[in-house]
């Protein structure tokens, strides 16, 4: 029997405790692409919450070439904001659609 998680195409995260959990289990594996090998799509609401693994993450999925489009929502455009951004643009991280969103801006 496969395992569910191969078969999840899209993956919207927030700041509940399950989300927390399973990002927490996702970063900490050998390679991400492991457990979703299929995902097309990251949505990540209160994307603070998950800046520290964030950029480790969506680098090992692009690897994978299924993810399409990445979609991070920031309630501010502050240090998590730019970290990700300038991450982002050092290591040429980049997918079909990228969306990075700013809910408060200045």
């Amino acid at each position: 029997m496969p395992n569910f998680s191969n078969l999840l195409q899209t993956i919207v995260l927030n700041n509940s405790c399950a989300s927390l959990a399973f990002f927490e289990h996702w970063i900490g594996m050998i390679s991400p692409n492991y457990l979703t090998p299929s995902i097309e799509r990251l949505v990540i609401i209160e994307t603070e919450y998950y800046t520290y693994g964030i950029v480790y993450l969506i680098k090992h999925l692009t690897l994978g070439n299924t993810l399409q489009y990445i979609h991070l929502v920031f309630e501010y455009p502050d240090d998590d904001y730019m970290h990700v951004l300038v991450t982002f643009v050092k290591t040429q991280t980049s997918v079909h659609s990228m969306i990075l969103e700013v809910e408060n801006g200045m």
